[in-house]
């Protein structure tokens, strides 16, 4: 199945986890995000449907000045261009897990 991925580092991680708890983000459904993680840091696999969601709401946010009033502001704006800039992928994610936040 043709997915969107992107290497995330922990710091990363826990802002995004941060943006989904507070609901800044949309959360994913499960199957939508997916992670494979070595040493702490994760390469998410997002659902082509679900990418596309995220990226627009992200981008929302930045030119509404919400990250601009943050104190991470510049650690937002990467987290936006590593979403946006996720690469497409085809590889088998059978074994990777389902994103702990992902709602049933």
């Amino acid at each position: 199945m043709e997915m969107k991925k992107q290497l995330f580092n922990s710091s990363e991680l826990g802002m995004l986890s941060s943006a989904f708890l507070k609901n800044l983000f949309p959360k994913p459904n499960k199957g939508q995000l997916l992670s494979k993680c070595v040493n702490g840091d994760c390469t998410l696999y997002f659902d082509l449907d679900y990418h596309e969601k995220l990226d627009l709401t992200i981008r929302q946010k930045y030119y509404e000045g919400q990250f601009a009033r943050s104190n991470a502001e510049s650690e937002w704006n990467n987290i936006m261009i590593k979403v946006n800039t996720a690469e497409l992928t085809n590889e088998d994610t059978t074994d990777f897990d389902t994103y702990w936040l992902s709602a049933d």
